[in-house]
């Protein structure tokens, strides 16, 4: 019988169907924990909306996770982050949200759950310290322009002596 439950009960509801096949296909068919793990997952795919089971089924044909935890806005399933904008949408459980990346269904883990901060209120209004009051600033009167100064250009002799000017002269070839 199909009952109304809030999307995180779901969740938790797929969360738990995923265990018990988990649990189902390690057990012997013979063994009466077989049968009370079979009679469990009919129960719990009575639960759940025929739409999200059939998501559910399409996911574990694959060999994937139908439904993952968020830990630290990282997906439990695909290991990637969580885009900023759905962080918030995230945070209401209200609402039912699939992973970008990976598709599968995501809801926040407990842990991960921010507490929220109540501000405590204030009682009395604290003054505010003011600042010393500045001394009047003492004005120094500016010195005027003086104008540039031109350094005068002085023409040295060469470090190269007349012999060595001649020599070099000499031996490159110059055309006349």
């Amino acid at each position: 019988m199909l009952k109304s439950h809030t999307v995180s009960e779901i969740l938790d509801l797929l969360l738990e169907l995923a265990r018990e096949e988990k649990r189902v296909a390690t057990l012997s068919s013979r063994t009466d924990a077989y049968k009370n793990s079979t009679k469990r997952i009919a129960v719990i795919r009575g639960e759940i909306p025929p739409q999200m089971l059939g998501h559910h089924d399409r996911k574990r044909a694959r060999g994937r996770v139908s439904v993952a935890l968020v830990t630290n806005w990282v997906c439990g399933n695909c290991h990637l982050t969580i885009p900023t904008g759905n962080r918030a949408a995230l945070m209401k459980s209200s609402d039912l949200h699939i992973c970008d990346n990976c598709g599968t269904f995501i809801k926040l883990a407990a842990e991960s759950v921010p507490d929220i901060i109540v501000a405590e209120p204030v009682l009395e209004k604290k003054s505010k310290i003011k600042a010393p009051a500045k001394s009047p600033r003492k004005t120094v009167p500016k010195k005027a322009k003086s104008a540039p100064k031109i350094k005068a250009a002085i023409k040295l002799p060469s470090t190269r002596s007349v012999k060595a000017k001649k020599a070099i002269s000499k031996t490159s070839p110059r055309k006349r």
